[in-house]
């Protein structure tokens, strides 16, 4: 029996129900519960074809709306594109015209999470902090392929990741959980392991010191204070798709990505950080902790370590170098490390 944590697009954790085990998810989106009701709760339905062919069409039945296409225009897809999300998006809802309870609930999971990774393949570096859908459209010379992914279109893309979906439905015999909630207000659960899987908070470059011809006073320029990676303007979008009839009251129509709210962090500050380690670990006094960091980060290794310690755990560490695609200033050296912490109860 296993409880996971994540507060940013998460981890897989179906390998763990095909090792026999019941598992538990917690995540700081509802995109990513959508993904773990799709494929962990989730043990016997599948989207048929006629459910792929009937989300990809308009019915006189369903109300349509445009609020990807009235609101974000140039932002991050073409204008037929967010027609076609309004669409579809409407008809996932639509779904409860032919189906119920969790049925029903499973079929949407499956048909969001397509939809998710529909609108990812097609986002430049898949992410939706910035307003760069110019770098799909420029008519420039390309040394690499994504510019063929960007633009198929979303009916080839969605059909795609359905198959993919419905290919990964199983059952292990037991009876899986998925929640979105803060970590103390879950019901009290009974688990052998519990995975934290927080977001990262950079280390802080030493500050910037200003120098004048053979002064040697220093002025030292204002600290920044280090903020957890901010998943909530990363992935904004496929969480507005889960919410779409109450998107709108996000939308900011003079921000760049067309965002206003930034959902809490409960783990936004190394002392946030710090502290929610501190309860989870205490909250689940009985069970091995395993909690995933990366180094340089704050706060560090060693003081995670201790905390984990004080909290009644006997500590060990496995660390491997790990290089990130588009973002390799952050992935070389041998000082980056992604680091597994794992506490065992003493």
């Amino acid at each position: 029996r296993g409880v996971s944590f994540g507060w940013h697009r998460g981890v897989n954790f179906q390998w763990h129900a095909t090792m026999g085990k019941k598992v538990v998810t917690n995540d700081f989106l509802q995109a990513n519960r959508q993904t773990s009701l799709a494929f962990i709760v989730n043990d016997d339905v599948k989207l048929a074809i006629d459910d792929v062919d009937w989300l990809t069409k308009r019915h006189d039945a369903v109300t349509y709306r445009d609020t990807i296409a009235h609101n974000f225009g140039g932002v991050f897809y073409l204008d037929d594109e967010n027609s076609w999300l309004d669409m579809i998006a409407a008809n996932i809802q639509a779904l409860a015209a032919k189906y119920r309870g969790p049925e029903l609930a499973r079929k949407r999971a499956l048909a969001y999470w397509a939809l998710f990774q529909s609108c990812l393949a097609k986002r430049p570096f898949n992410l939706f902090h910035r307003a760069n859908l110019n770098l799909r459209t420029a008519d420039v010379a390309r040394q690499f392929g994504n510019k063929v992914t960007w633009d198929k279109p979303f009916p080839e893309h969605f059909r795609k990741f359905v198959d993919q979906a419905n290919a990964r439905v199983f059952s292990n015999g037991l009876r899986h959980e998925t929640y979105c909630t803060e970590a103390s207000r879950l019901p009290k659960l009974d688990v052998d392991l519990v995975y934290l899987d927080p977001p990262y908070i950079p280390k802080l470059k030493q500050p910037l010191r200003d120098s004048e011809s053979g002064a040697k006073r220093r002025k030292a320029k204002a600290k920044p204070i280090p903020r957890a990676q901010d998943y909530w303007a990363m992935y904004h979008f496929v969480e507005g798709l889960v919410y779409y009839d109450s998107w709108e009251k996000w939308i900011d129509p003079d921000s760049a990505t067309k965002t206003r709210r930034r959902k809490p962090n409960p783990a936004d500050s190394p002392e946030m950080l710090v502290s929610l380690v501190a309860r989870l670990a205490q909250g689940f006094p009985r069970a091995k902790l395993v909690l995933s960091y990366k180094t340089p980060g704050m706060p560090s290794i060693s003081t995670l370590r201790s905390v984990l310690a004080s909290c009644n755990r006997d500590v060990s560490q496995v660390s491997t170098h790990h290089s990130y695609a588009l973002n390799r200033s952050n992935g070389t050296g041998k000082g980056h490390r992604e680091v597994l912490l794992i506490g065992t109860s003493r």
